[in-house]
This record gives structure tokens, sequence and C-alpha cells, in this order.
């Protein structure tokens, strides 16, 4: 084979690879999870003070 035969089927390869990549991904429409937010009225006032463990 020539050089050129080689670089022009790798190069269609790399493309339809990034094509496949782009065309099944994720859409940009779609909602993220909510499965790590946090709930609106968890309440983050008071709590446990702040000290290091090695002066206890």
């Amino acid at each position: 084979m020539r050089p050129l035969h080689i670089v022009l089927i790798v190069a269609i390869v790399v493309l339809a690879g990034g094509g496949v990549w782009f065309g099944l991904g994720p859409s940009s429409s779609q909602k993220p999870s909510r499965f790590f937010e946090t709930k609106p009225d968890y309440d983050t006032s008071g709590g446990q003070p702040m000290r290091p463990r090695w002066k206890e």
C-alpha cells in the first residue's frame, strides 16, 4: 500500500470514530441527575465545632 492510502484510511477511521463519539454522547438538553443534591430545607446551622484531633 502507498503511504497516501494509509493516511486516508487512518483519517477516515478517526473521523468516523469522532462522529460516533459525538453522536452517542449525552445531549446538552438533558438535565443532570439530582442524586447528589441536598435538600433545600437542610439545616446547616450549629454543628460540630472544628478543632484539630491531635489536641484532644
